[in-house]
């Protein structure tokens, strides 16, 4: 499960240029059958956590 929290997120995609061995990873994962999800949300000025999409696309 990873975590969007930025209201302009359109996808969570790993950042393969600061670890290039997480998509290598995830992609090992996935094909040996794990589910990879994410969440987006993000916190407004008044605190309150809003839970944008509960299944953000994953991109790898």
């Amino acid at each position: 499960m990873f975590i969007a929290a930025h209201p302009l997120a359109k996808a969570f995609k790993p950042n393969s240029q600061a670890d290039p061995r997480i998509k290598k990873a995830l992609i090992q994962a996935k094909n040996a059958g794990c589910v990879i999800r994410s969440i987006k949300f993000h916190l407004e000025k008044n605190g309150k956590v809003l839970l944008d999409n509960p299944s953000l696309d994953v991109v790898l």
